[in-house]
């Protein structure tokens, strides 16, 4: 079955701070940022979206997961799933300080 997926705005501000961050790097070349980041994305969303207990939870307390995607696995996509959608809360580069994601994703919960 395929879920519904559910975009928090935090999550969506983030996608496109890292798009706007690697467009900027890559001297906007769409392409290479489509390739580096939104094909992996998708990629992703679809296998949680068939598969949402794929991912390992991030803690015991809560329902929110962990999905690593990317050619260099360098990005986190952070859900939860429902019976019949996926709610996207956070999207990560993991290249940071583990409690500054930390505390992103208690702000967000």
């Amino acid at each position: 079955m395929l879920r519904e997926v559910i975009w928090k705005s935090g999550a969506e501000s983030d996608l496109q701070n890292l798009f706007a961050g690697l467009l900027d790097l890559l001297g906007g070349d769409e392409n290479a940022v489509s390739q580096l980041l939104e094909r992996p994305l998708e990629d992703s969303l679809e296998v949680i979206c068939r598969f949402p207990e794929i991912a390992p939870r991030v803690d015991s307390h809560t329902n929110l997961r962990r999905s690593i995607f990317g050619r260099a696995r360098r990005y986190g996509l952070f859900y939860s799933a429902e019976t019949k959608r996926v709610i996207i809360h956070a999207v990560v580069d993991l290249r940071q300080d583990p409690e500054i994601i930390s505390r992103k994703l208690k702000g967000r919960l």
